[in-house]
């Protein structure tokens, strides 16, 4: 490992770019799968409650929260397309970070997001399908068997990952179609059965009357909505298998996004007049009270759980593929031990970042009781979501000679650095104990100043053992 020697030094040194070991395999229908496919999970079945709840009981102002998330993510995925095409190489806000603010930024936010963030929020959305899956063996399944079932699926996608990235994405690709075309059958049924019977849901009972809210609790149903557009960065990742970025992430984020604007507006249309307002808040769960109406309780107790599996088992096969790209870049980059950054030869995959991952993920699927660290990790998301929209002006001023090919409008970063602050601020202020997130860099930066800028150079023999063992035991170079 070049940094692990004795010796101080101010930055690791240069590693080769990762972009042209990787196979070429996401074409544009698979940057619109991992960016649309990637948002669509769970978030849709039970973020319509939360947000109807926080938004006072107003279909406008519910309605209006949604379409307002909805453009937010676009307009961050819009500033995230200049970065991408300026810096097409896998990895993403970690790309950006390094490049922006030099090696410690990027080392505090890979260590958060490799050994919490992304294993912690793919173990959670992989539970559900698990939990699916067994309870069509088991009446009663026990915690024990869906978390083996959970384990499992999470290697068989590690497996996928690492032998043919075409096949994960063909995957995504399927999932895709089978969301979008589920969510279209939701429309259909509720203003089905609304037609069939005459009811009326609350769209048409005066809920739609704005009432007194506090820019607090609008503040956590546009924190709610945007949790449900989480993903669509997720392109930014895995630039380096992308064949034309510069054509294929912009078309691939604006598209995304406005199929997944227009499914979910759609879906709570749909919810708003098919359900009373007494009904919509009395089940967390929106969609399944539809499917209790048209399907019978006991159909519906099948039905949507096993659809919303499935949605998990999407997001969590995104996930895999774009957290292993992170490690990958960190590794190129001198801040992880180097075999995290072999490539197989005949997969060119990067092998060791996804058997990493899915061993962090298998851990915490074991640890259990780790939804509660979620609430911390959105807000770290937020605060690295605002400094990437920050390098945009700060990369326009240092580099101005910098290619890009495409260029968002001027004063589109700036609001979006304006809406992260007020998304860091709120759950502060909700909740102050999401403060301690903090705490997560305390760790990290330990080990970047002991390891990483090589005062425990006894550890360089550590990685280079490692380095040669993998190299030894597959094609990995």
């Amino acid at each position: 490992m070049a940094y692990l020697r004795k010796g101080r030094t101010r930055e690791p040194p240069p590693q080769p770019q990762p972009s042209s070991n990787l196979s070429k395999s996401v074409s544009l229908l698979g940057g619109l799968a991992l960016t649309a496919g990637g948002i669509i999970g769970s978030g849709i079945f039970f973020t319509p409650y939360s947000i109807f709840n926080f938004s006072g009981g107003s279909v406008v102002i519910a309605l209006s929260v949604w379409i307002g998330a909805g453009l937010l993510a676009l307009a961050g995925g819009l500033c995230y397309c200049e970065l991408g095409c300026s810096m097409p190489e896998s990895g993403g806000d970690y790309v950006y970070l390094h490049r922006a603010y030099g090696p410690l930024p990027a080392f505090l936010f890979v260590w958060s997001a490799i050994f919490l963030g992304r294993p912690c929020a793919q173990a959670v959305v992989t539970l559900p399908f698990a939990k699916c899956l067994v309870s069509q063996i088991f009446e009663e399944p026990t915690d024990g068997a869906v978390n083996f079932a959970a384990i499992v699926t999470t290697v068989v996608l590690g497996l996928v990952n690492s032998v043919d990235v075409k096949a994960a994405v063909r995957v995504q690709s399927f999932l895709l179609v089978f969301k979008v075309a589920s969510l279209l059958l939701v429309v259909f049924a509720a203003f089905f059965y609304w037609f069939r019977s005459g009811e009326s849901g609350c769209l048409f009972d005066g809920s739609s009357s704005s009432s007194h809210l506090s820019a607090g609790q609008i503040g956590m149903a546009l924190y709610a909505a945007l949790w449900a557009y989480d993903g669509w960065a997720n392109l930014n990742y895995a630039l380096g298998e992308v064949p034309n970025p510069e054509k294929i992430l912009p078309r691939a984020i604006g598209l995304g996004l406005l199929v997944v604007i227009g499914c979910y507006v759609a879906v709570n249309i749909s919810l708003f007049v098919f359900l009373t307002k007494e009904e919509y808040l009395s089940s967390d769960a929106t969609i399944l009270l539809i499917g209790t109406k048209f399907l019978g309780s006991s159909t519906a107790s099948i039905v949507v759980p096993t659809f919303m599996g499935i949605f998990c088992l999407g997001t969590a096969n995104g996930m895999c593929l774009l957290g292993a790209r992170l490690i990958y870049a960190a590794s190129r980059k001198g801040q992880f031990p180097a075999f995290l950054g072999l490539i197989h030869a005949d997969f060119a995959t990067p092998v060791p970042a996804v058997c990493f991952h899915t061993l962090l993920c298998c851990f915490y699927i074991l640890l259990g009781s780790f939804e509660s660290l979620l609430e911390y990790t959105s807000v770290l998301a937020w605060i690295v979501f605002g400094l990437g929209f920050l390098s945009v002006y700060v990369l326009r001023v240092r580099e101005p000679q910098l290619r890009r090919p495409y260029k968002v409008f001027g004063a589109l970063p700036g609001l979006m650095i304006l809406a992260s602050v007020y998304l860091v601020f709120v759950p502060l202020v909700m909740n102050p104990k999401t403060f301690l997130v903090v705490l997560v860099f305390v760790p990290g930066c330990f080990v970047y100043y002991c390891v990483i800028q090589g005062r425990l150079g006894l550890l360089k023999s550590v990685n280079d053992y490692f380095l040669n063992l993998t190299k030894r035991l597959g094609k990995l170079n």
